[in-house]
């Protein structure tokens, strides 16, 4: 007698046997974040000290997990970015000719279906003008911290207020490229103290002609023998060796500011009551990185030392 061998699907061994047979239990996806980002206008009004304006930038997460944004902001102008205040931990990283892209980490997670805002400042130090000006290139992209690539960039605009607070009929903001600061050195007079010791001032005035972007200006000291550089008046951090930054960080257009560099000689120095000789001072302008000034002529001048 034959006999006849079936073999039956789950479905319908069931079915046959009478039998229930539970369905799979289904596989719950893991949880995932998934960020986007979204920016108003930024509007810079005339200001003390050029224009000053706020970008608002919104960061959801519409995934099914927490995470911790990293903001990539790209400046419309070179220099213009702010961040003082705003509770990210930032670092430059790239940069988009002159401009500057900085990546910003959230150190607080973001929740899955909440939003955060970051409000984010910029200041252009150019001189207010009194018409309405546009400019172009600035953006913003998001992903979690540590992950890469970040979003595609969301361009934003950026208008100038004109002097009467107008914003119609805009004309487009052209940045100077290249730097244009002199400097000016008076003399110094060192008068000696009570131990035998020997202090005194030297005058320095810095000018910046136009906008160009840059983060400091730095003087380099040439000095006789003998005589220290101990600092400046007002103070820009730690001294020592023969350079000095600027005090009061980059400058407007078109701004002159006056600093009084320290310096001293020791008791057995060999200085004398007559002249010690001749200081000069080297001026360096940096922005990513030491940027070459459009008259590099006027960027060295000379005084002279005499002690008394």
């Amino acid at each position: 007698m034959s006999r006849t061998i079936l073999r039956l699907g789950t479905a319908a061994l069931a079915a046959a046997t009478g039998l229930a047979v539970a369905a799979a239990p289904a596989v719950a996806a893991d949880p995932v974040a998934n960020l986007t980002v979204s920016t108003n206008r930024l509007v810079l009004d005339p200001a003390d000290r050029g224009y000053q304006g706020t970008l608002k930038i919104t960061v959801a997460n519409t995934g099914t997990a927490g995470a911790y944004p990293t903001v990539r902001i790209t400046e419309p102008v070179a220099a213009s970015l702010r961040l003082n205040g705003t509770g990210l931990s930032c670092n430059w990283n790239e940069s988009t000719t002159s401009r500057q892209a900085m990546h910003c980490d959230d150190l607080q997670k973001l929740a899955p279906g909440r939003s955060r805002i970051y409000r984010i400042p910029f200041e252009v130090l150019t001189t207010v003008r009194d018409r309405a000006m546009s400019v172009d290139g600035g953006a913003v992209a998001v992903n979690t911290t540590g992950d890469y690539p970040l979003s595609a960039d969301v361009p934003f605009a950026t208008l100038f207020r004109a002097s009467d607070g107008s914003l119609r009929n805009p004309e487009p903001y052209v940045q100077s490229t290249r730097p244009d600061a002199s400097v000016s050195v008076g003399d110094a007079v060192l008068t000696q103290q009570e131990d035998g010791s020997w202090s005194g001032r030297l005058p320095v005035t810095v000018r910046y002609a136009n906008d160009a972007p840059h983060r400091l200006i730095i003087g380099e000291l040439s000095l006789p023998d003998g005589v220290r550089y101990r600092g400046t008046d007002p103070a820009t951090g730690p001294s020592g060796g023969s350079d000095f930054d600027v005090p009061g960080g980059p400058f407007l257009a078109g701004e002159e500011r006056t600093v009084d560099v320290l310096l001293s000689a020791d008791a057995d120095a060999g200085i004398t009551p007559g002249e010690v000789g001749p200081v000069t001072v080297s001026l360096f302008i940096h922005w990513f990185p030491q940027v070459e000034d459009l008259n590099p002529a006027d960027n060295v001048a000379t005084g002279t030392i005499s002690a008394s």
